[in-house]
């Protein structure tokens, strides 16, 4: 059938196939008068994983199993390609995944647009689909920035709380027991201390939750603890997670004393001013071992800074008070501003700075960000030349990134953020740039602020687990194939055993009995070969049905009879019930009885002697259901939710008389699901379980060879299939 439209012009018709051949969407055409596909190009194809050129639309969509992104089905007589048929009108932008017949799902975005002749009737109706999957995954990736970047802006605003009720204290004392709380509050600590540098002696200035003895000992001992006096020798940030563990307190009396009032963990922070004068040590104490987080730590640090200020502005005040009153207003005003512009912007762990708009000229530039800058254009001057300055000339064209402003102002947002790739030092460096705009009272945008932060070793990590899982399945399909070489040895051997066993030499009961065991585990390994080879084929999207018309039911009838005497060898009934006597539908007849073997398998496996295994096939119009019941030792709750993940096994104290790798439901879900359907299990302790397997009921249109029952094939499939099955 030809994938072209009827054109009076063949160049027209060919340009015309040409371009949307070229482009990225996904495009159908659909001609009015018979309601048959008539074009598909590349991207639909790819889109489908199948031609349907000639075939009707009503047919088409019946095949494809279309949902919302709800999970409910979508109604086939709301399709976008029925709805601008029957009504004559365009139908855009409605949001459905497709899961194709192999059981692929795609989100995508549909919209109809009906070509009208100059009669005024509709001719052809134009379908085009656009793949959402990497809109969704940003999608994804925006909201978790958007909800990191507020627990950022919450932690400023607590902070920012804090320095407000610590600001409004005059008294130097009531401060630091304000700061000492704030830090407990903050870090989630059970005891603490501040001390001042007093004639560059450490002193405990004021504390919470000491008892006598321990304050005693730090105050005799100040010199002597090793957290403080580490800290304030290296001038930097000292955390102990396990004093225990720690060198630092390795050998000393500390540890002892710690010990004897329960402090596990321990951190010292530096009380230094933006001046860079140190003025002493904050201390928090935890009972039980601590994991400072990243979060908390930058919390304390600023925390630090903003005390060191507030405690040297305190000092500067007392000082002044003995000499000049006056003063205190002009100080104030200076270490409020210092501590506002300083330690809120410039400590910030991600790069920061504002832009006027709409001339996007250099306002003001954290720390982080102007490192960025300097790294990428090492010739740049200071902080203060670039002010005033276009600073986007090094990132981007200029009128793209007014593009960009414009087009997020049109669709009613504040901001956009994106992910570049940029090249430090030689290294190849991610960034996301999120780009707000910021608007007064009238809704008018007045300034941009931009935060740059460093997401490389996410991306990196991404990529290497990308990497990862496709070498791990190519490493189980290598290994496996190599396994299968010693099995060919194994058989041989065994031939060769079979016809020794015709001479005098030998114990021919006991060498049949070696034999028979070398050929089961040959079985075993070989279900193990074949469960990974397709387990890593499944994973990969490599294994595929070959789907046939075929009488279910004679399917499931005839593997219910061919297992039928190996059943009766382990003095167990196997029967088969159906409530009706044909169903022809679409299906890998390998793929089923791979599934019911591998279930009858299990079944066999947790059943006592005497008991029936049930094997019942109901019609459910669109699906058939095939159940497999067993009577046996059944299987405890806890388990039920994850019987179908790779490797899991149950408690050995379940009685069965085999053994299990782990991947063999697994396996079953994951070819069960390949055919579109679904499996599930009930169970009871001491009732036995029930297996229930649902498959869709399609009929495919190609013309198949008729099936045909292989009873040698059969015979070899059972032992494999029950080999792990001791006798």
């Amino acid at each position: 059938m030809d994938n072209n439209f009827n054109c009076n012009d063949d160049n027209i018709s060919k340009r015309f196939e040409a371009i949307l051949e070229a482009i990225p969407s996904a495009v159908v055409v659909v001609n009015a008068n018979d309601g048959k596909l008539v074009y598909i190009n590349k991207r639909a194809l790819e889109l489908y994983g199948k031609n349907y050129v000639g075939y009707k639309i009503e047919s088409h969509i019946s095949m494809l199993n279309v949902i919302k992104f709800d999970g409910t089905p979508y109604p086939i007589e709301e399709m976008p390609a029925l709805q601008a048929l029957k009504y004559g009108r365009a139908i855009r932008n409605k949001a459905m995944i497709f899961e194709r017949i192999d059981g692929y799902k795609i989100p995508v975005n549909v919209s109809a647009t009906p070509i009208i002749n100059a009669e005024g009737k509709v001719t052809e109706v134009v379908i085009i689909f656009e793949d959402m999957t990497e809109r969704k995954a940003e999608e994804d990736m925006l909201n978790s920035m958007k909800s990191n970047l507020e627990q950022e802006v919450f932690a400023l605003n607590k902070l920012h709380n804090i320095y407000t009720k610590i600001n409004q204290q005059k008294d130097l004392k009531t401060m630091c027991s304000e700061i000492l709380t704030a830090a407990i509050d903050l870090s989630h600590a059970d005891m603490g201390n501040i001390q001042l540098l007093n004639d560059n002696e450490l002193d405990i200035y004021v504390y919470f939750g000491f008892d006598e003895s321990l304050l005693n000992y730090f105050k005799k001992s100040i010199k002597g603890i090793n957290s403080w006096e580490t800290a304030l020798e290296e001038k930097f940030r000292v955390c102990v997670e396990d004093v225990s563990q720690s060198t630092l307190f390795a050998g000393s009396h500390d540890l002892n004393v710690l010990a004897n009032v329960g402090v596990k963990s321990v951190q010292s922070t530096p009380l230094i001013t933006s001046t860079g004068k140190l003025l002493g040590i904050l201390s928090t104490h935890y009972k039980e071992n601590h994991k400072f987080e990243d979060r908390e730590i930058r919390m304390l640090d600023m925390l630090a800074h903003q005390a060191a200020n507030l405690i040297e502005r305190t000092q500067v005040f007392e000082i002044l008070e003995r000499s000049e009153k006056k003063s205190k207003a002009l100080v104030n005003k200076l270490y409020q501003s210092i501590m506002l512009v300083n330690n809120i912007l410039n400590n910030l762990e991600l790069g920061f700075a504002r832009f006027t708009y709409p001339n996007l000229k250099l306002i003001t530039i954290n720390n982080k960000g102007y490192d960025l800058l300097k790294k990428i254009k090492p010739n740049i001057g200071s902080k203060i030349k670039i002010k005033g300055s276009n600073l986007f000339e090094y990132f981007y064209n200029i009128s793209n990134i007014r593009e960009k402003y414009c087009d997020t102002i049109e669709r009613n947002k504040s901001n956009f953020i994106e992910l570049r790739k940029l090249y430090i030092d030689g290294e190849e460096r991610y960034y996301k740039f999120i780009h707000q705009l910021m608007s007064d009272i009238n809704k008018e945008i007045f300034e941009v602020v931009v935060l740059i932060i460093d997401v490389t070793k996410e991306e990196k990590s991404r990529n290497f687990l990308k990497d990862a899982i496709k070498t791990q399945d190519e490493l189980y399909a290598n290994v496996s194939h190599e396994l299968k070489t010693p099995i060919n040895v194994i058989f041989s051997a065994n031939q060769m055993m079979d016809m020794y066993l015709n001479s005098d030499y030998f114990n021919k009961e006991k060498f049949c009995s070696y034999n028979k065991s070398i050929k089961q585990n040959c079985y075993r390994l070989i279900k193990l070969i074949n469960n990974i080879v397709d387990l890593s084929k499944s994973n990969s999207g490599f294994l595929k049905p070959n789907l046939k018309n075929v009488n279910i039911v004679e399917i499931v009838e005839n593997i219910v009879q061919s297992v039928s005497d190996y059943v009766k060898t382990k003095q167990l009934k196997i029967l088969f019930d159906t409530d009706i006597e044909e169903k022809i539908m679409a299906c890998d007849v390998a793929m089923v009885e791979r599934i019911l073997l591998n279930l009858i398998s299990n079944a066999i496996k947790y059943s006592n002697a005497g008991s029936i295994i049930m094997i019942n096939l109901f019609d459910k119009t669109e699906n058939i259901e095939i159940d497999v019941i067993d009577t046996g030792a059944g299987i405890e709750k806890k388990h039920l939710d994850k019987l179908f993940k790779k490797y899991y096994q149950t408690d050995k104290t379940f009685s069965r008389n085999a053994e299990g790798s782990g991947i063999g439901l697994s396996l079953v879900k994951s070819i069960v699901e390949i055919l579109g359907g679904t499996i599930s299990v009930e169970s009871e302790i001491g009732k036995g379980s029930t297996f229930k397997v649902l498959l869709p009921v399609k009929i495919i249109h190609e013309i198949n060879e008729e099936y045909k029952s292989n009873y040698n094939n059969k015979i070899e499939m059972l032992n494999i299939e029950f080999s792990d099955i001791y006798e």
